[in-house]
């Protein structure tokens, strides 16, 4: 028998004992027993001891659940090796299972997401107008950036391949990249397919556009235009909670106006909603943090299986989040006990992310003799990102001032920590900003080392969208460490003057930076003799520019 401790009932009624006497009603599971002692009988017949206890969980059902996982993360594994042995194999468990897999995962995550909803008693009419201020705001920057930056493909191959496989999940529940199609009695007939490198959340919430819209190659900037969207709604009502309604608008402001922020916003990549799925996971972790919960911890766990197959990196925040909430003892057994169908099904939702990294093991474009990753690489990159802080043309989609305040603000914020007095009064503050800090060093180490991961290059810029949005939110953290020299009315003025400066770069065209920079990084990543038919395509977009190597057979 189980015995709580402190049962809770809202329902009350007159008699003896009214906290418990529908105890049985609110809770049929309970069996309550009163136990009154003589010296309370004597004292008062209204008091007396009540024991509510629970019958004893079956001793099988742990072992089936371990049962059920190890199933699961049998069938998976051997999935996965068969698909390694034979690629035909991998190619059609890939291309007409992993639609499925994913469209059961989004409405596990839809479904947690109404459950917790539910279980808040969430009114969406008092919810508005509450936080009306970070709403209005995030919809009047967004309104701006999609009004003044015109909606462009910034990098070909990856956003047109990303288009391609949400027209076949659309038309035909498959992921295959359609390379090549010919267009007969008013319809596209693919007539080549290939195996997509890139993670099949992005195409799948553009192929749900699809189908409330039609096909149209614009959707995917209408999902860009609501991640960014919802972006700004989520650092708005994060602030608000704690701030003023000015500091409120103020960070919205930064963040709304940084170059690179709205130019990712109007372009048909995934970068933005790896960057939205970033932030709402460790804003879910602190949630659950604060107050653990089985309802909490299904929607973070099933934030994250979503969030994993955004971007390749996403892997890194997802096993980091949930080591430290292992590490830290907020995983409870009977939390997972009440939502275990979800983490036995963990594997197989994980399935199409496993089969494409074993049909596509060499997806990192890397030229012949040189290596994708390297120390190599991490020093000359960050050289690159330091001398670009010194950079006033005001060309490239980032904020050097900003950059250049974030070296003595980090150090002071850093005193603050050890001295103990910046707001960190909870064990899981602290807990969220070593993670925090943790896994943002270990992305940004694997971004330097990558071969393609020059700060200047207009085609790598969105490599950094984290780091823009930590950068553009640092006058916010100075307004709470410092709030006498920073006040609110201060914070809003400097937000509007960031703005003023730095959003005609996100409009403007930026041709000159851009062919430099292209035609720098062609030359040096592309150098080969002339007779091996390699030239170089750059095609200049503003901010940023799409850069493509044509082979042909000309000498």
């Amino acid at each position: 028998m189980e015995t709580l401790q402190r049962p809770v009932c809202d329902r009350k009624a007159p008699g003896a004992h009214p906290r418990f006497d529908h105890w049985d009603e609110c809770h049929p599971e309970f069996s309550v027993t009163e136990i009154p002692s003589a010296q309370e009988s004597a004292a008062s017949p209204d008091h007396a001891r009540v024991t509510v206890s629970a019958p004893a969980r079956d001793a099988s059902t742990p072992v089936l659940h371990w049962m059920l996982l190890g199933l699961s993360v049998a069938v998976t594994v051997a999935l996965s090796i068969w698909a390694a042995a034979r690629r035909e194999v991998g190619v059609f468990i890939y291309g007409r299972v992993s639609y499925w897999l994913i469209l059961a995962l989004v409405m596990l995550w839809v479904w947690q997401i109404s459950r917790l909803l539910v279980e808040q008693r969430f009114n969406l009419v008092s919810f508005a107008r509450r936080n009306w201020v970070p709403l209005v705001a995030a919809l009047g920057m967004t309104a701006i950036a999609v009004s003044s930056v015109k909606p462009q493909f910034r990098v070909l191959s990856d956003e047109t391949n990303l288009l391609a496989v949400s027209q076949s999940m659309l038309y035909h529940k498959t992921v295959f990249n359609s390379t090549e199609q010919k267009r007969f009695y008013g319809w596209m007939n693919p007539l080549t397919f290939g195996v997509e490198k890139r993670p099949l959340v992005f195409p799948f919430f553009v192929q749900v556009i699809h189908s409330i819209r039609g096909y149209s190659p614009s959707n995917p900037f209408v999902l860009n235009a609501i991640a960014l969207f919802t972006l700004l709604a989520m650092i708005g009502l994060v602030v608000g909670r704690s701030l003023g309604r000015t500091a409120t608008v103020a960070a919205v402001v930064l963040v709304g106006s940084y170059p690179l922020i709205v130019t990712s916003g109007t372009s048909a990549g995934l970068d933005l909603l790896a960057t939205v799925f970033t932030g709402l996971s460790f804003v879910l972790t602190y949630v659950y943090m604060r107050s653990p919960s089985g309802s909490r911890l299904a929607l973070l766990f099933s934030t994250l299986l979503v969030f994993a197959q955004i971007r390749y990196e996403t892997s890194v925040y997802v096993g980091l989040i949930g080591l430290s909430l292992l590490l830290f003892g907020y995983v409870r057994a009977r939390f997972l006990r009440e939502h275990f169908y979800l983490y036995c099904l963990a594997p197989f939702l994980l399935l199409p992310l496993q089969i494409q990294r074993i049909l596509t093991p060499d997806s990192h474009e890397n030229a012949a003799g040189t290596a994708a990753f390297s120390w190599t690489h991490l020093k000359n990159f960050l050289a690159i990102f330091l001398r670009a802080q010194g950079n006033t043309e005001f060309l490239l989609p980032h904020a050097p001032l900003l950059y250049w305040l974030a070296v003595p603000s980090l150090i002071f914020l850093f005193v603050r920590v050890l001295q103990r007095r910046a707001s960190l009064d909870l064990p899981c503050k602290v807990h969220l900003l070593l993670m925090s800090l943790v896994a943002f060093a270990i992305n940004y180490v694997i971004v330097f080392s990558f071969h393609g991961s020059d700060f200047t290059h207009p085609g790598a810029a969105r490599y950094f969208l984290n780091m823009s949005v930590l950068i553009a939110l640092l006058p916010v953290f100075l307004h709470v460490q410092l709030p006498m020299l920073v006040t609110g009315p201060r914070l809003l003025l400097f937000a509007v003057g960031f703005a003023l400066v730095h959003h005609p770069i996100s409009v403007q065209s930026t041709i000159r930076s851009v062919c430099r920079a292209s035609s720098r990084w062609c030359r040096s990543s592309y150098a080969r003799p002339k007779s091996s038919g390699i030239s170089c395509i750059v095609i200049t977009t503003p901010t940023f520019s799409s850069l493509s190597i044509a082979r042909d057979n000309s000498p």
